[in-house]
């Protein structure tokens, strides 16, 4: 088994944001990222299966989040009473707005790199989920709200 040389997948997820900003997902080559990190395509391979396994290593962990965050926000909002959650409808919009866009902020080069490339699978896959959350939170509103 090859032994892992301090610094290198630092290096590597660097040059891959840097790889991936400049030329968009499918341009990005995983040769010219081994190249700018001094390393080898293997090297890339030992850690990552694909490109797609590198992406994901750079935006995962914020899309999820920010995923896990709008559920925590909206499930807040839904376990209100219906009364009260036409009540508080906007309150709980600015609150959750505000925690939604400082999460973003603070996680901000994975969220431009996410849509910086936005020509590939985890991009869909990312907006498929907030569609999702949305409209599950919408129609869930809907019924408490007593609209039709």
């Amino acid at each position: 088994m090859a032994k892992r040389v301090e610094g290198v997948t630092e290096r590597i997820l660097e040059c891959a944001k840097e790889e991936f900003l400049e030329k968009g997902y499918e341009n990005a080559s995983l040769r010219a990222i081994a190249e700018k990190a001094n390393s080898s395509k293997g090297a890339i391979y030992i850690r990552y299966a694909d490109k797609a396994s590198l992406f994901k290593t750079l935006v995962e962990p914020a899309s999820e989040g920010l995923i896990e965050l709008i559920q925590r926000v909206q499930g807040g909002f839904n376990e209100l009473p219906d009364d009260e959650q036409r009540y508080r409808s906007e309150e709980f919009s600015n609150i959750g707005f505000s925690q939604i866009v400082e999460y973003i902020y603070d996680n901000f080069d994975a969220f431009k790199l996410l849509l910086a490339c936005s020509d590939n699978e985890i991009y869909t896959e990312f907006i498929h989920k907030l569609v999702h959350l949305d409209v599950s939170c919408t129609f869930k509103f809907i019924e408490a709200s007593g609209n039709d």
